[in-house]
């Protein structure tokens, strides 16, 4: 399994709290049947969380099949991504106390995915810019930001997160969030934008949608050229539908 060298937290936001989230890219097993995907994916999870460990570490978590995607070539691909609540930081060193905890997990990894999934992931802190609900349907933007910093990304984001609770996009958009890499990704994005919808069909239409695509991400155009124009890898957006969501009592949000 590749290292999650640490990074510096970043403290470019006052008003919100931080929680620690894993982001973590899925390709499904050719062996597995399309259909047949999310049924096996939530049992991996529903294994999981048959280790007391298991639900420490990630009190919180949501599966999503990837419906869409904007930016970005064909490598960036995916078939679904994972999101993990972190219990608490500590909880990305501390090693399980049941030994048998991380072998299982890998074991089953292989029979669903094309790759064990920390090969494919991001360790974040992250902060709400609109608070609001979860809900099933998502826009996710993973960005490479190179040399801007964690503060110019936090201001840029909070800043959208204020547009993004004033008309006309309030009335869809029931939640934002941001986050920056506390370790080295072992994906190549190192910051990620999350945008909460309150049905499918407003997230479908936002994915394309010039006005919300000029609201919510051109004050943030920090790649080398803007997500699907150049064919950069530095700058993907993914709709994700959940299908799978476990909150143990206690759960950050």
């Amino acid at each position: 399994m590749p290292s999650e060298e640490p990074r510096a937290a970043t403290n470019a936001s006052a008003c919100a709290t931080p929680v620690w989230k894993r982001y973590y890219f899925v390709r499904r097993n050719p062996a597995i049947a399309a259909p047949d995907f999310p049924a096996r994916w939530g049992a991996h999870g529903d294994l999981g969380g048959t280790f007391p460990d298991g639900l420490k570490r990630h009190p919180r978590t949501n599966y999503g099949v990837v419906t869409a995607m904007r930016g970005g070539t064909a490598a960036m691909q995916r078939d679904g991504i994972g999101l993990l609540w972190l219990g608490s930081p500590e909880w990305a060193d501390r090693a399980s106390s049941d030994p048998l905890h991380r072998p299982t997990m890998q074991q089953d990894e292989l029979r669903v995915f094309q790759q064990p999934v920390y090969d494919s992931a991001m360790l974040t802190e992250q902060r709400i810019s609109k608070p609001g609900p979860l809900s099933k349907t998502a826009l996710l933007r993973f960005i490479r930001r190179e040399d801007v910093s964690d503060a110019a990304f936090g201001a840029a984001c909070e800043a959208v997160g204020r547009t993004m609770a004033e008309p006309p996009f309030d009335a869809s958009v029931t939640r934002c969030a941001w986050g920056t890499a506390v370790r080295a990704p072992t994906i190549a994005f190192d910051s990620v934008m999350e945008f909460w919808f309150d049905t499918p069909a407003h997230a479908t239409a936002a994915l394309e949608d010039e006005a919300f695509y000029a609201a919510a991400f051109k004050p943030m155009d920090f790649s080398a050229g803007s997500q699907d124009r150049d064919g950069s890898d530095r700058d993907v957006l993914y709709r994700v539908d959940i299908f799978h969501e476990r909150v143990t009592p206690g759960a950050p949000d």
